[in-house]
């Protein structure tokens, strides 16, 4: 499926009140995105921030299941298409109601986990439950990203292509972060270094270690190898 035409579904949102309602720039895909809870928007920096992904939806198709206890209506959370083509389905859950869930089939999450698992694999598409278990590990590459995705923002979208061209040179082998900014600055200002480093990071073309080490000067930056670049 060619992600530039898949679109969100409206949801509707009785029972969601008291959730966070979030709205960001995704320059993965190019428009604003909207997650309708904390731990949505936290999956979402999550997908958006990595490389291997090409396309992301958020609520992105409905779907009607027959079951044996009647039909069973939902939205999926998100969607996405991997760089080597594979799709997948994902459903965002707090891990307590994925539990209850398990206890009590018969409730309206268990029934919506259900329709969904059995929707993907009627159409042989992976599906994946996400909860906060599985973000925990990625908190501080989450809380990097959150600084950094402010850089590929709308009003960030002006062409830097030089600036890029000179910390690619500038990173011929593993450096600082800070010493990019400071070999750089005198020719093209500090924030302008920063969004090109955030490119390169968020296209792939550069690494760093974001899950073990805060964005600051002593980040180490380098040029991303092809086996790195493989989900």
């Amino acid at each position: 499926m060619d992600g530039t035409a898949m679109q969100p579904v409206k949801p509707d949102l009785r029972g969601r009140f008291g959730n966070n309602l979030w709205e960001a720039y995704s320059a993965r895909i190019g428009r604003m995105v909207t997650c309708y809870s904390d731990l949505e928007y936290d999956h979402w920096v999550w997908v958006e921030s990595d490389p291997r992904v090409r396309w992301h939806c958020e609520q992105p198709r409905r779907i009607r299941v027959a079951t044996p206890d009647g039909p069973v209506e939902s939205i999926f959370d998100g969607w996405i298409q991997w760089q080597d083509g594979v799709e997948e389905y994902r459903e965002v859950k707090y891990a307590r109601d994925v539990a209850d869930a398990q206890d009590h089939p018969e409730s309206r999450v268990g029934r919506q986990l259900r329709a969904q698992a059995q929707w993907c694999a009627q159409h042989d598409i992976p599906y994946r439950v996400i909860t906060e278990e599985d973000l925990h590990p990625h908190r501080l590459l989450i809380a990097n990203w959150k600084r950094l995705l402010p850089y590929l923002g709308p009003t960030m979208q002006r062409d830097i292509t030089v600036v890029q061209e000179a910390v690619w040179s500038c990173v011929r082998s593993p450096i600082p972060w800070g010493g990019v900014i400071d070999a750089l600055t005198p020719r093209f200002g500090a924030d302008p270094i920063r969004a090109a480093l955030t490119r390169l990071l968020h296209r792939g073309q550069l690494q760093a270690p974001l899950d073990r080490v805060p964005v600051g000067p002593s980040l180490i930056v380098e040029r991303r190898t092809p086996s790195h670049a493989a989900r």
